[in-house]
């Protein structure tokens, strides 16, 4: 009994680490190919809950609250993930008068 416990908990753990990992390189191919700075602030005030240190901290919480109100997300190429994010940018920033 204990040990399909066990199991099931190392096993949640796993894909917990690979989903987190996962995010890690989505984040990581968004920042490269968007060629944002990731020690920069910029995107705290766009698509940051604003307690974040920086636009690859920001970045990383948007991809964690979309994934996990989206679990479509999960499956998507990072290609798809990208145009998510532009969109979401371009609705965000175009709803601030200038």
């Amino acid at each position: 009994m204990m040990s399909i416990s066990a199991n099931t908990f190392l096993q949640s753990m796993y894909e917990h680490k690979s989903q987190q990992r996962r995010l890690h390189n989505v984040r990581d191919y968004l920042l490269a190919s968007l060629q944002i700075n990731p020690h920069s602030h910029n995107l705290i005030v766009a698509i940051g809950n604003g307690n974040e240190k920086s636009n690859a901290d920001a970045l990383l919480n948007w991809l964690s609250g979309t994934s996990h109100h989206n679990s479509f997300l999960a499956d998507l190429p990072a290609k798809e993930v990208k145009s998510l994010l532009l969109h979401h940018l371009q609705r965000t920033l175009d709803c601030w008068p200038d």
